[in-house]
């Protein structure tokens, strides 16, 4: 019998995939200002303290280096205004609705057991796959 994979690795191996999948979703250029260069961050637009944020597609955006931590209007500005027009830029990407229903998620979370976490990576294995294929990325 195999033996069951630790919950950090299969975490740390879906959020790998999480990762490739936002890249090659995103066709590798920043999905705010379309820049594409060498260092593209996968961000999570409302965090990821829970595992099931960590992991969730529609909670993630590819940034260039300006519009993820170097812009007035970057992801991780130091000043709350900063940060209130990233917002706004992710609100005219993703819609309104979207961003309070992933905001609604990161208050309460569904809780992801063990079970549901393996079957989460072999998805993810299968949509990159997919997704390269298509993309040829």
């Amino acid at each position: 019998m195999a033996k069951k994979p630790k919950r950090s690795t299969l975490v740390n191996k879906a959020e790998k995939l999480w990762k490739e999948i936002v890249r090659i979703r995103a066709g590798h250029r920043c999905e705010i200002c379309g820049d594409k260069e060498k260092q593209l961050h996968p961000h999570h637009i409302e965090g990821k303290r829970s595992t099931y944020m960590k992991l969730y597609l529609a909670n993630g955006i590819l940034l260039c280096c300006s519009c993820h931590k170097l812009g007035e209007a970057a992801a991780h500005a130091d000043f709350l205004s900063g940060q209130m027009k990233f917002h706004k830029k992710i609100i005219a990407f993703k819609g309104q609705s979207e961003l309070n229903r992933l905001y609604h998620l990161r208050l309460k979370p569904p809780n992801i057991k063990d079970a549901e976490l393996i079957e989460q990576v072999l998805q993810y294995e299968a949509l990159r796959d997919r997704l390269k294929e298509r993309w040829g990325s």
